[in-house]
């Protein structure tokens, strides 16, 4: 073998090489030395304009939604969450018109679902409770905090007075009676069958010096989704059920504090609410009849009375 030199390479080639193969040879080096001039006079090349750090890669590129459909995509989302907490079509544009003792408005809270919130007061305190169809009310926590929530309709309800009563006949919704202070007071057929067909207690406390809600008794019934009061003994009933570890659970319907005989009707469209039963219907028939009966008085000639001493 020989050794010998092209540039700043160094080449082995066998001793009996024809002159054709040391041609080739010094062929192949000057190609690879001309490439190598041509590479160091080129211009060098600007880098790649980089891309905004907000532009999306071109795979992602090609499965990015455009916002029309985003925004398509999100509002079905949120009638999906409405659609699982429910909404109260028969109810939302149902004005107050003679009742002054609450204020019912509408909203929606953050799954999109429509709630009803009931303001109300007990002896000037005010008093707030919202009434939804979500199964699950954990998020009134911190949208709405300290504020009763009840998922509707309530199945088991406790009452504290006739009228309340009275209330739930005209919905016929007496099956969601499950405990009543002292049922000999109630009148109504109805709500009396369904007391003795289906063990509706009667928690009332008769044994001397007292005499009212046995409170004891009542925290031990299962099935109560609801202690509905009135102002009638509000403060000492609330203080009894939170010292039973019920307060979560009072709601006030307090048409006991009305002024007329149309505002006390009024509250069947709270009550219906609570039970999922429609009112609007039920009370313009009460205000149609109230009304019939009001105008029959007032036709009747009033009697001369003649008295004397």
């Amino acid at each position: 073998f020989s050794l010998f030199a092209r540039g700043s390479l160094l080449f082995l080639r066998p001793r009996t090489q024809t002159k054709r193969a040391v041609r080739i040879a010094d062929d192949e080096y000057a190609r690879s030395q001309g490439a190598l001039e041509r590479s160091v006079r080129a211009p060098r090349a600007s880098p790649p304009t980089q891309r905004p750090r907000y532009a999306l890669p071109d795979r992602a590129r090609a499965r990015a939604v455009p916002f029309e459909q985003l925004a398509a995509l999100l509002a079905l989302a949120t009638r999906a969450r409405a659609a699982v907490c429910g909404t109260f079509p028969e109810y939302e544009d149902m004005p107050i018109e003679h009742a002054t003792r609450f204020n019912l408005t509408w909203a929606r809270d953050a799954n999109g679902g429509q709630f009803a919130k009931i303001d109300t007061a007990a002896f000037g305190t005010p008093v707030s409770y919202i009434l939804t169809k979500c199964a699950s009310t954990s998020h009134f926590a911190t949208s709405h905090p300290g504020t009763n929530v009840f998922t509707v309709p309530v199945r088991g309800l406790f009452l504290q007075d006739t009228v309340q009563v009275a209330l739930l006949d005209e919905l016929g919704a007496v099956d969601a009676l499950r405990a009543y202070a002292d049922t000999q007071y109630i009148s109504s057929a109805a709500v009396r069958r369904h007391i003795r067909e289906n063990n509706v207690v009667d928690v009332v406390m008769t044994t001397s010096p007292f005499y009212g809600t046995d409170y004891a008794l009542l925290a031990t019934l299962p099935g109560i989704g609801a202690y509905v009061v009135n102002t009638y003994g509000h403060a000492s009933t609330v203080t009894q059920l939170n010292a039973s570890g019920l307060d979560g659970k009072v709601l006030l319907i307090d048409e006991l504090s009305e002024g007329t005989p149309l505002g006390r009707a009024e509250w069947i469209k709270v009550m219906g609410l609570v039970t999922g039963k429609e009112a609007r219907t039920k009370f313009t028939q009460i205000v149609v009849l109230y009304e019939s009966a009001k105008a029959s008085a007032m036709a009747q000639s009033t009697p001369t009375v003649w008295w004397g001493g």
